[in-house]
């Protein structure tokens, strides 16, 4: 049963690589996210050589905020 989506994307006007996720709101805050984004994280930067990447998350979304910062990411700038 799939629960969400994970993946790094090319925005399009932005010049980053970007992570992402959603999961469906009853796996929500189960460490999902996480898991599943550390691993992308880990085989883009060692596998595919990625020397960065972003995420971009609404102000609101503050577990969001949160998961990026586990995952080793740190707040630059607002973008809109």
């Amino acid at each position: 049963k799939k629960i969400g989506a994970v993946g790094i994307f090319e925005r399009e006007g932005l010049d980053i690589l970007d992570i992402g996720y959603s999961l469906l709101e009853e796996f929500e805050g189960k460490g999902y996210a996480y898991e599943a984004a550390q691993k992308v994280k880990s085989i883009g930067m060692e596998e595919f050589g990625l020397a960065k990447i972003s995420a971009i998350i609404s102000k609101d979304n503050v577990s969001s905020q949160k998961l990026i910062e586990k995952l080793g990411l740190k707040f630059q700038k607002h973008v809109t």
